[in-house]
């Protein structure tokens, strides 16, 4: 009896020892934030200190890192160990990292950036966060660009949820989902209300990143939005075909029901000799 507790204990120590351990690996994937590219030069100011230093391939980023972009530049940063959560800081950005409780997010002071989120642990979320309001999900890809007094959060992949940040910088319980094709302006202080159709050229900017991120390696060939985005330029065009050809058709018939009207008057009233 003695010996089978001194085993049961044992099991159990190594079990705890397990899970301990799995724990430490995830908390490591997930805390593993870097630079996976740079295009310019970007600068970095990092945590507690003022002076601004130049980006770096594989830089690790800490919670409260600061980057800046300007015209030319853009950096992109994973979140996890298998690049499977990328944030695109465009030109003309300023940008918090924030990679510490859950939910993990960057704050977007001025500019614009994109976020590939494919993975995330268990009940957390993603958020871009900005003086005017903020969206997240759980796994989609996303934008946003603000001047910091309003807000333009696009929706590529999946849907998000948007709110917005009250005077005191609190975020307002209200939310509103974006789906896939879809974008939401929001004002400073003001809830999120309207949605309008995303434009063929914040697709194509989408596109673009996703053509990049797969001949870096750095992520997944582009999907549903958009072939969706493709398929509705190709509806339009339809319609517009369709609409040309419906004119063209009018044309004619006016033109026949003219030739008919002469021959008949020709014909009832043939002319003198």
């Amino acid at each position: 009896m003695l010996k089978f507790a001194k085993y049961a204990f044992l099991f159990l120590i190594l079990t705890a020892s397990i899970v301990c351990f799995s724990d430490i690996l995830v908390r490591a994937k997930t805390d593993a934030v870097k630079i996976i590219f740079i295009k310019g030069s970007p600068k970095i100011m990092k945590t507690d200190t003022s002076q601004w230093i130049s980006c770096k391939l594989n830089m690790v980023i800490h919670n409260g890192d600061r980057i800046k972009t300007v015209e030319d530049e853009a950096v992109e940063i994973s979140f996890l160990v298998d690049n499977s959560n990328i944030v695109k800081i465009d030109e003309n950005t300023d940008v918090f990292i924030k990679k510490g409780e859950p939910p993990y997010s960057i704050e977007l002071l001025n500019g614009s950036a994109m976020a590939l989120i494919k993975k995330l642990p268990k009940d957390s979320a993603f958020e871009i966060r900005t003086p005017a309001g903020l969206s997240g999900a759980r796994g989609t890809g996303w934008g946003a660009n603000t001047d910091g007094l309003k807000v333009a959060f696009d929706a590529f992949q999946e849907h998000i949820y948007v709110k917005g940040i009250d005077k005191a910088g609190n975020e307002m319980e209200a939310e509103l989902i974006v789906k896939s094709g879809w974008k939401t302006i929001v004002e400073k202080f003001e809830m999120p209300e309207k949605l309008e159709k995303l434009t063929n050229e914040e697709i194509d900017r989408w596109n673009k990143w996703m053509d990049e991120l797969a001949e870096r390696g750095g992520g997944p060939r582009r999907e549903a939005l958009e072939r969706a985005g493709r398929i509705e330029r190709q509806t339009e065009g339809a319609v517009e075909s369709k609409r040309e050809n419906i004119n063209e058709a009018r044309d004619l018939e006016r033109i026949e029901k003219r030739l008919e009207s002469t021959t008949s008057s020709s014909r009832a009233n043939p002319p003198s000799s």
